[in-house]
């Protein structure tokens, strides 16, 4: 049981994105009363699509943020000591989306990515995984980089403006198959790029340090959110379709986006894929999996004259000390 804090603490979220299925543990966990029995009371601040959670981090708009490891590593790099204390989701859910086009016409296979057209979100590392993924499938050559799409990178993609879209399968890919548009799917993590925690909760050492009971409740009443997700997809579909304003979802089909959305994702928010249970709580980093992506991005980062990564960031950049496990 989440221990309450005296008092009501006011907490302050970054998202990653518009609100979607990744984030619904927070709006279940508020909307159920679990913030509020820890002693907490929640404000998701606004995503504009600019300053984004790394930024609002460092100049202390936030107290908390949403990004992928990526984002931990290359922020670290850079002199942020943030952490990540919790993973919302266990598999990287991402995947490179192309136009599957009739007749078998179109990319096939990652290697074909090579000199096709993206848009990019501006992430360090986002492209150089692309040429990573084009090398691992027998390919050459990267991509050509197309004005960010911002919001509009899966219409793009609809209108032959680009070639390319990074996404989430329960999101945009849902998106597109409810909308009817015929999308071929390339599991980021299915083709030369180690497993990616995508995305991560995080928040600053210092507050680790000086609240450490705040960090411990606000994952805790989380985790109960999440927890509740997975067991109840449906119910917990209404509950975020009632907390969120209907203009922040797609215009068509938003309703059923987030129900369908929702129960592909639930085993994967309870560490469970094919009815195998996971001996870890929500919210855990596997040490191996965190090294090996560390590993990864480290190569990466030299290969491409990157800020190099710490050079203990194999193990370091995240805790379990939050969710249920003894180590930090």
């Amino acid at each position: 049981m989440t221990m309450a804090l005296s008092g009501i603490r006011a907490v302050r979220l970054a998202p990653d994105w518009l609100p979607n299925t990744n984030h619904a543990g927070f709006y279940v966990a508020d909307a159920l009363g679990y913030y509020h029995d820890a002693g907490l009371r929640l404000e998701i601040l606004p995503f504009d699509g600019e300053a984004m959670p790394n930024r609002k981090i460092a100049s202390g708009e936030t107290d908390f943020g949403l990004m992928p490891q990526q984002s931990i590593l290359s922020m670290r790099a850079r002199g942020v000591d943030v952490v990540s204390v919790a993973a919302l989701v266990q598999p990287n859910t991402t995947t490179i989306m192309v136009r599957d086009e009739s007749g078998g016409g179109g990319i096939q296979r990652p290697a074909e990515f090579a000199g096709r057209r993206y848009a990019a979100f501006g992430t360090d590392f986002e492209v150089p995984m692309l040429e990573a993924m084009i090398r691992h499938g027998g390919g050459s050559g990267g991509v050509v980089q197309v004005p960010e799409g911002k919001l509009d990178n899966l219409q793009a993609l609809y209108d032959g403006e680009t070639d390319l879209a990074w996404g989430f399968y329960a999101w945009e890919g849902i998106q597109a198959e409810l909308a009817g548009k015929r999308l071929r799917h390339f599991f980021v993590a299915e083709h030369g790029v180690p497993p990616e925690y995508f995305p991560l909760l995080f928040t600053t050492r210092e507050l680790i340090e000086r609240e450490p009971e705040t960090v411990r409740a606000f994952v805790g009443a989380t985790g109960r959110g999440y927890a509740y997700v997975a067991e109840h997809p449906a119910e917990a579909a209404e509950l975020l379709l009632r907390a969120i304003q209907p203009t922040m979802l797609p215009p068509a089909h938003g309703a059923e986006l987030v129900r369908r959305s929702l129960a592909w994702l639930a085993p994967r928010f309870a560490g469970t894929l094919a009815g195998t249970p996971s001996p870890h709580p929500w919210g855990y980093h596997d040490l191996q999996a965190w090294a090996a992506f560390a590993s990864f991005i480290r190569q990466l980062a030299g290969a491409h004259g990157l800020p190099p990564i710490e050079p203990d960031a194999e193990t370091r950049g995240y805790t379990n000390a939050f969710v249920g496990t003894p180590d930090a």
